[in-house]
């Protein structure tokens, strides 16, 4: 959908984004904590584990996957192909004709897959986002199977990686902000104002690639059609006129959602609404699973080449295992406007 303009991008994001309803999410949230739950519970008896590839990244997978309709038994395979996926975009040429080839044969084995399931839910639908495809007609608005199984792979990659980035994300600065992950643990940070804090001090997405359909005036500068354009989504959530220290992350400020970490307009993030929720959840289930959490002194934080995305490599963190006491829901006092630490 990204890539489409006008009446075509409408029908399709019609039929998709129907997908994403409120009752929808509000009756798949179960499933999404007991995700959660369920890798959460085998890392509280560890001394350290790595975040990103024990927890933040299979259970985005997993819910996506989940979301999505696709079968348990395919979950690895399609792990293996979002990571040879992740390996051609962060190497490009430098990896050889080899890694391209590789994926580019992963990506084919997907279209008989794909059609074999839809296939199944065509003749009998289930509560998942490829039957809602298959089967809902939004403003008469229908997607043939051709058009589904084209956004099957970009619906598993994008919902997978960004909620898994943001994640790890926020976590970490959270860890290295004054309070700590006791902060959250005991409730003094609410837990949607560090998402969306998160989201806009760090997002997964850089930016993103845009043409001039017109000629067009920007910023003074006159620019013709077809001009390709590079919208720095990360730069504009810095942007010191709008954010008061905006290079500070920083859960405790006035709550702000007017962030571009899922765009803005005709192409936002469709799945904007499932991310939030996974990440309200991750972090919930954290707080009472894992609330003494803290980062393994020797972590250095290192991001994945791979633009536009921006993500951490690892995060190692220890569990710990005395539980804090909750602060009192009204708290105690009032946070400054911004109070946390830096983004680097």
């Amino acid at each position: 959908m990204g890539a489409l303009d006008a009446c075509e991008h409408t029908r399709l994001r019609a039929v998709v984004s129907s997908g994403f309803s409120p009752a929808i999410l509000k009756a798949f949230e179960p499933v999404v904590r007991a995700t959660a739950t369920r890798l959460l519970e085998p890392l509280a008896s560890l001394p350290e584990f790595d975040l990103v590839s024990q927890f933040a990244s299979p259970y985005c997978l997993a819910v996506t996957l989940q979301f999505l309709g696709i079968p348990t038994e395919t979950h690895d395979r399609c792990e293996q192909r979002l990571e040879q996926g992740l390996g051609s975009m962060q190497h490009g040429g430098s990896g050889g004709p080899g890694l391209l080839r590789a994926y580019a044969e992963e990506l084919r084995e997907c279209e008989p897959f794909a059609r074999d399931l839809i296939a199944q839910r065509l003749a009998a639908p289930a509560p998942d986002l490829i039957s809602h495809m298959l089967h809902e007609r939004p403003g008469g608005h229908r997607l043939s199977t051709n058009e589904v199984i084209a956004q099957i792979p970009a619906l598993i990659t994008a919902g997978h990686l960004s909620p898994a980035q943001a994640l790890a994300s926020v976590v970490g600065h959270q860890l290295c902000s004054p309070g700590g992950w006791h902060e959250v643990a005991v409730g003094s940070v609410p837990i949607p104002q560090l998402v969306e804090e998160g989201l806009r001090a760090d997002g997964p997405i850089i930016g993103t690639y845009r043409t001039a359909r017109n000629e067009v005036t920007v910023a003074g500068r006159n620019l013709p059609a077809g001009t390709r354009l590079l919208l720095l989504y990360g730069s504009a959530n810095h942007d010191e006129r709008k954010f008061r220290q905006s290079d500070w992350f920083a859960p405790r400020r006035q709550p702000q959602t007017s962030h571009l970490a899922f765009g803005r307009g005709a192409h936002a993030c469709v799945g904007a609404t499932l991310a939030r929720l996974e990440l309200r959840v991750a972090l919930e289930e954290m707080a009472a699973r894992l609330p003494t959490l803290t980062l393994v002194s020797e972590t250095v934080s290192v991001h994945r080449p791979a633009f536009p995305q921006r993500s951490l490599t690892a995060l190692w963190v220890r569990p710990g295992t005395c539980p804090p006491q909750r602060a009192p829901v009204d708290g105690a006092g009032s946070p400054s406007d911004v109070d946390g630490c830096p983004v680097y």
